[in-house]
Formats: C-alpha cells, sequence, structure tokens
C-alpha cells in the first residue's frame, strides 16, 4: 500500500488535511481522497508542511491567530497536539527579541528530533528540537543582505541517511553535514528566491526557483562544491520542476500564449521531452511529484488532485469524499 498525502490549506476561516490511500492489485486500482481532519470554524489554522517518522505518526507545520506552532500526531493527522516555539536558545544570536518565529516547514529525523525552519523578522532562520518540539535551538540566523529583507528559509530536505542536507532562502544554498546542526553557505545566487530543494543523494541536489522574476534550476552532482544552470525547454519560464533520480525530472512550463507544456529528461536536464498534447491536455499545476517513471500526482485548481500513469503524458482528476471549499483555497503540498 502507498499512501498520498495532500493539504488543503486556509488562511481563514477552517483548515482541512486530506489523505489519499492507494491500493495497488494485480488487475485493479482504486483510489481516493479522503477527508482527514478540519479544523473548528474561527480557529484560522493554516497547514504549511508536514513529515512522518513512521505511517501513523508525526509532525505538522501550521499557523493561526494563536501564532505559529508544530502539531505531534499519532493517528496520521486525524488529531494532534499544538506546541509552541514558547522556549527557544538562541544560541548567542542577537536580534529584535519581540520578533516571533514564522514558520515555513518541519524536517522530521526520527521521533524526538525535527527541524523546523522559517525566519524571524524576514530573516533566514532554522531552529533544532531533541525533545519533540517542546523546546528548540536556534542554529543558523543569517541575512544575506543587511539592507533588504526577501524571504526566510523556504525549504529543507536531508539525503537518505538524516546526515547530509540542503536548505534554500532567496539568495543561498545552504549545506549541513551534521544533520542539521550546523549550516554553511554552499553556494550565493542573490535575488533568485529559491523556493524548492530536491535532494537525491549527499552529492545530487536540484535548488529550484519558481518565482516568474528569477525562474531557474541549478544542480550540483558533487555535494554542492560547483553548481550549473539547467536549459530548460520552450522559454524556461515554468511552474513547478520535480526530480525523481539524480538524471529523471519533469517540468511544467508555460509561454508568452498562455500555452502549458509538461516535459521530461532522463539526463538531468540537457534534454527535454515533450510529454503532453497541450491542446488535449493542457497541464498547469501548483506541484507534482512522481512514484516511478509512470505514475505521478499533481495539485491543480481548488482541492483538484490529478494523477498520470503514463509519465505525464495524460491527467485524470481523483475523486473525494467531501465537497469543501471556501474563498478559493487549495492545497499547498503533497508527499
Amino acid at each position: 500500500m502507498r499512501k498520498l498525502v495532500a493539504i488543503d490549506c486556509l488562511h481563514t476561516k477552517r483548515c482541512l488535511l486530506l489523505f489519499m490511500a492507494i491500493f495497488f492489485l494485480s488487475f485493479y486500482v482504486a483510489a481516493q481522497m479522503r477527508q482527514v481532519h478540519l479544523e473548528m470554524t474561527g480557529s484560522y489554522n493554516r497547514i504549511k508542511r508536514f513529515g512522518f517518522y513512521s505511517p501513523a505518526e508525526g509532525y505538522i507545520a501550521g499557523t493561526g491567530t494563536s501564532g505559529h506552532w508544530i502539531g505531534h500526531t499519532t493517528d496520521t493527522g486525524r488529531t494532534y497536539i499544538k506546541k509552541y516555539f514558547n522556549y527557544v536558545n538562541f544560541n548567542g544570536y542577537i536580534f529584535n527579541w519581540s520578533l516571533a518565529f514564522s514558520i515555513s516547514g518541519v524536517k522530521v529525523i526520527n521521533q524526538s528530533s525535527i527541524i523546523v525552519y522559517g525566519d524571524y523578522g524576514y530573516v533566514p532562520a532554522i531552529l533544532y528540537s531533541n525533545n519533540g518540539g517542546d523546546s528548540y535551538t536556534l542554529v543558523y540566523y543569517s541575512q544575506y543582505d543587511p539592507w533588504v529583507l526577501r524571504t526566510g528559509i523556504k525549504d529543507l530536505a536531508f539525503s537518505q541517511n538524516n546526515t547530509v542536507g540542503y536548505a534554500v532562502d532567496a539568495d543561498r544554498i545552504l549545506k549541513t553535514n551534521d544533520g542539521g546542526l550546523t549550516w554553511n553557505v554552499s553556494r550565493t545566487d542573490p535575488g533568485s528566491y529559491f523556493d524548492c530543494i530536491e535532494v537525491i543523494d549527499d552529492n545530487t541536489v536540484y535548488a529550484i526557483s519558481t518565482e516568474y522574476s528569477s525562474n531557474k534550476i541549478l544542480r550540483t552532482f558533487n555535494g554542492g562544491l560547483t553548481w550549473q544552470q539547467i536549459n530548460l525547454p520552450n522559454g524556461g519560464r515554468f511552474n513547478y520542476a520535480y526530480f525523481m533520480t539524480a538524471f529523471t525530472g519533469w517540468v511544467n512550463v508555460f509561454d508568452d500564449a498562455g500555452n502549458k507544456y509538461f516535459y521530461k529528461t532522463t539526463d538531468g536536464g540537457t534534454n527535454w521531452v515533450l510529454r503532453n498534447n497541450i491542446e488535449a491536455t493542457p497541464f498547469d499545476c501548483q506541484k507534482f511529484i512522481f512514484t516511478d517513471n509512470n505514475t505521478g500526482y499533481s495539485l491543480v485548481s481548488q482541492n483538484m488532485v490529478l494523477k498520470t500513469v503514463d509519465g505525464g503524458s495524460t491527467w485524470e482528476p481523483l475523486p473525494r469524499d467531501n465537497n469543501f471549499e471556501y474563498l478559493g483555497y487549495s492545497h499547498e503540498d503533497l508527499h
């Protein structure tokens, strides 16, 4: 059994957490999005990211009127216990103590060790906890340009051994070799607005900026010693890109006429092959992932998840067990 999770995050009244269970049988595939959690009216919570250390247990990164929080769940997100950032060891860093931590996401290493990332007043920051979020140590706090506030840490990911990891902010790619306890700059690229990092292994990493004005994908094959920018197809402007292996990846691009294209590479972005007929299946998404060369999932429009079984040539919507919607807010992440 495989499980795909999508989160529907509302800035206002409610926050919805959706799970989709996919059962693979010999000649039959059944897939449906199932509602798992719905916040109380008036809670104003928004789910940002999440991570699990077992099929049922993990942490949710969220925000609300009462502040930013981590939610610990032991029942796949049906219920969770919120923990706020009230106990932080600032580790010698000096800044405006009145600023509150703003969370962008969470990386779960194990039941006790978690890393949360975001910012203090738009200054990129990373917090580390070894007691399940009861308290934290500030392990990274740095602003590239002291006169310009852009973003905090937007994404963070580790290789399979949970020792080597990478993170991105608007101007830099960071790296850790000790499980997230210390971080150093691997590359400086001012104004790139990186917002996604995909770590294939210790040495192979893709840093992505989906920002319209700075669309780019950088890659390294030597652990961040050098980085190269990938040449993208059809003008190079894209909504999202995903790399499943060191050389296999997909990208959703668009042109000035509003046409949407879906391309695949099998050589790390040197060459791209068009997968979709834009007249029959135009493809425009916010985020997508692939679980093998043929099977992928994408977030599109309001609360809709699409699935492909032919490597991205065609996409079909997955059914869901509810019709919940609110003011046009929709999914932000899937895992």
